[in-house]
């Protein structure tokens, strides 16, 4: 196989460097790795099998220069390098060209077309796409996505969001409509203290406690009862707690009094 790649044989050379880099002998990997490069960078025959770009390759070769496992390029090669895995299908070159255009490396800053190739891995089923589009883009269905993948900041984004949306109806019908998008963003600060949010945990006691800089529509309001929001308001205090927060036991001490004082919970429910 040595012979076949020296003389030029561009299967020899792939394979030669693949098994050279995956090989139990660390000391053969930089040998490997100029294989590939030879490999990948020489142009195939009309009708080779290799006419598809390469594209896993590619971005192997790339990710290895940039860990200085093999002679580097220039930036504006190894973009071009990503660029072509990435449109080979490749998620995670994806995210690396995102990375070059969002901070103008090798290339002339581009946030549209790093959100573009950040949008797409995360279409392609990675996670980290969506979150990094959500810290680019203020459009809901981003942020959405993101915080669907998990990411903490994007559920507290769109929990501000719905609830502020929700609360700028104020009175006026359809009360259907504040409800449902006040308990949407109601949910998503459940989650993000479920994930281990403090900042959640703490909006969520005051808006059961009717503290909160907002006042919750009123038909939200009006499906509990002022002792059934104490109660959820208690539960967050200790959540809070829990998470180390040192005034949590003082309020705790405090609703559990209010929630042993009937004529305060008579008085809350009638304001």
């Amino acid at each position: 196989m040595n012979i076949a790649a020296e003389g030029g044989s561009l299967d020899a050379r792939y394979n030669l460097g693949m098994a050279l880099i995956t090989s139990d002998d660390s000391s053969e990997f930089n040998k490997g790795a100029q294989w590939l490069k030879l490999a990948v960078l020489q142009k195939p025959q009309e009708n080779s099998p290799y006419d598809d770009n390469w594209a896993t390759e590619k971005y192997t070769l790339a990710y290895l220069m940039e860990l200085g496992r093999v002679d580097p390029f220039a930036d504006a090669e190894l973009l071009a390098l990503y660029e072509t895995a990435a449109n080979g299908g490749v998620p995670e070159a994806m995210l690396a060209a995102g990375h070059y255009f969002e901070h103008g490396i090798g290339v002339d800053r581009n946030l549209d077309t790093a959100i573009k190739w950040y949008r797409k891995a995360g279409e392609d089923g990675c996670d980290g796409g969506h979150i990094l589009v959500s810290l680019l883009s203020d459009a809901e269905k981003d942020i959405k996505k993101a915080a669907g993948a998990g990411y903490v900041p994007a559920m507290l984004r769109l929990a501000k969001l719905k609830l502020e949306e929700a609360c700028a109806c104020g009175m006026s019908p359809p009360f259907d409509y504040e409800r449902e998008t006040f308990e949407e963003g109601l949910w998503w600060y459940q989650v993000a203290s479920d994930n281990g949010s403090l900042e959640a945990t703490l909006i969520l006691t005051e808006i059961y406690e009717d503290s909160w800089h907002h006042t919750p529509p009123y038909a939200w309001r009006c499906q509990s009862s002022a002792e059934d929001r104490l109660e959820s308001a208690l539960g967050y205090y200790e959540q809070a707690q829990n998470l180390g927060w040192k005034p949590a036991a003082k309020n705790i001490e405090r609703v559990k009094k209010l929630l042993n004082c009937d004529g305060e919970i008579d008085r809350m429910s009638d304001s």
